[in-house]
């Protein structure tokens, strides 16, 4: 049964989601993109895939070359799909986007967050460039503390002199919007959402100080609203801290995975929906062309 969109939980995943993300911070005043060597796509959400991937065909209709960092490792969706890791997926939407192959770097040893921005400080030492990072509004706040706080070190341990400077666009998708078949999100009636959700706070206040920085708050303003929607989600969802599950986590996983089986042919078919949506948009946006796609089979 799917979570009903006017009930507790799924209100207090709106207040949750709309507080706790940052703003996009990547356009100049003209509102054009600044332009940085970089765009990453780093998410188990195709929709950073195809977000980074409008940023590219921008840059480059100005004159620019940048390369897009598809970054990710093994997860419970690409576990599923039998692909090699969630950044040869994000690499495989932005290919069928018209991002050549020699622009397109895959980094997909990372495990999770730190593993990643470890991964991303490597190569960026190794071939010096600012970088904008295209992420979903629910892994925005997450990731920008968490890289604040890692990427100095790592940068440093990978011998990186001057520090790169990190700018974020943030899709501004509704909770309704991202709770679909593409990124698998509309698992067992929505929870594969809620779940995501339901883990922001409890992430940045176990890890603050730790793997990330803490919450800027006036930037991010925490109100006791925004705590009580949290606190109340975390006690119905799964949480995954420390890699720590018990029971009731055990059994919505199991959830999860029954939900996902049952759904392959609706993630296929969506994301091909996805992938032609976003050509066609492309086209009207930049003038390009893309050759037809042979059918759903070709999207992993």
């Amino acid at each position: 049964m799917k979570i009903k969109k006017n009930s507790q939980d799924w209100k207090d995943c709106e207040t949750v989601l709309n507080c706790l993300s940052i703003k996009s911070d990547c356009y100049d005043t003209m509102h054009q993109h600044i332009v940085t060597k970089y765009i990453a796509c780093c998410d188990d959400d195709p929709a950073s895939a195809i977000g980074a991937a409008f940023i590219y065909h921008e840059l480059t209709k100005c004159g620019h070359e940048p390369v897009v960092l598809c970054v990710g490792g093994l997860g419970l969706l690409s576990q599923f799909m039998d692909i090699p890791s969630e950044a040869d997926r994000l690499a495989s939407f932005c290919k069928l986007l018209g991002v050549p192959n020699d622009k397109i770097v895959i980094l997909s040893d990372g495990r999770n967050t730190g593993e990643n921005i470890r991964e991303i400080a490597k190569h960026v030492a190794d071939d010096f460039g600012d970088i904008t990072f295209c992420l979903t509004k629910r892994l925005s706040l997450r990731f920008e503390r968490s890289f604040k706080k890692q990427f100095p070190k790592f940068y440093a341990e990978a011998g990186g002199k001057a520090l790169p400077h990190d700018y974020y666009h943030v899709l501004e998708d509704s909770l309704d919007d991202t709770c679909n078949w593409v990124n698998a999100k509309a698992a067992d009636g929505n929870r594969m959402m809620l779940h995501e959700i339901a883990s922001i706070y409890p992430r940045c206040l176990e890890y603050s100080g730790k793997f990330q920085l803490p919450i800027d708050t006036e930037k991010t303003p925490i109100s006791p609203e925004v705590i009580g929607a949290a606190q109340r989600l975390a006690k119905r969802y799964r949480l995954k801290i420390g890699g720590k599950m018990g029971l009731r986590e055990y059994i919505q996983w199991f959830r999860l995975r029954v939900s996902l089986n049952l759904h392959g042919e609706e993630i296929m078919t969506a994301s091909y929906e996805a992938i032609l949506n976003a050509r066609e948009e492309l086209n009207e946006k930049f003038g390009i062309k893309f050759p037809d796609l042979e059918g759903p089979g070709v999207v992993s």
